[in-house]
């Protein structure tokens, strides 16, 4: 099976860093393990109790490294702590929105609240974080440090079905 390529919206023709990274993906996807995987993006889109919306800006979902949330912060964009302290947030609520459905999922549990692959959301910056964030999620600042983290998630794929349910 070849690495699926959804994008839902046009918003990824004003998103260089989106951009950079699914032509990345496309281009490596064997040599990442990928080929396997479905990205999305701009989708989907989850709403927590309150009705406010989260989304990553993509999301990775491969048998062989779980889910991966991310969240573009672009050059230019001068976000203030507290502005990227709050799409940490919202990254980190889609995340357990996200575990809390698949977890209804027996094939893809492991025991009553585990489930068979990690879920990682990640900010991608396209310029040096500040230092002093307090932030859940992890962070990367290139294309070969998105490769090194997704390296550090591999592991022995999960089974064709389960991969099917993820999807």
């Amino acid at each position: 099976m070849a690495l699926d390529i959804l994008i839902t919206t046009n918003r990824i023709a004003g998103d260089p860093a989106a951009r950079s990274l699914i032509d990345h993906i496309k281009k490596r996807a064997s040599h990442l393990g990928l080929e396997d995987a479905a990205l999305y993006y701009d989708f989907p889109t989850y709403a927590d109790y309150e009705t406010v919306a989260h989304k990553p800006d993509a999301l990775l979902v491969s048998p062989s490294h779980g889910i991966i949330a991310i969240k573009f912060l672009r050059d230019g964009e001068d976000a203030s702590n507290d502005e990227i302290e709050a799409l940490d947030e919202s990254l980190t609520q889609f995340c357990s929105i996200l575990i809390g459905r698949l977890l209804k999922s027996k094939s893809l549990r492991e025991g009553m609240s585990s489930l068979i692959f990690p879920v990682l959301p990640i900010l991608y910056f396209t310029a040096k974080p500040p230092d002093d964030l307090e932030i859940e999620c992890e962070t990367v600042t290139s294309l070969a440090g998105f490769e090194q983290l997704l390296a550090s998630q591999q592991r022995n794929p999960i089974p064709q079905a389960a991969t099917a349910e993820t999807r």
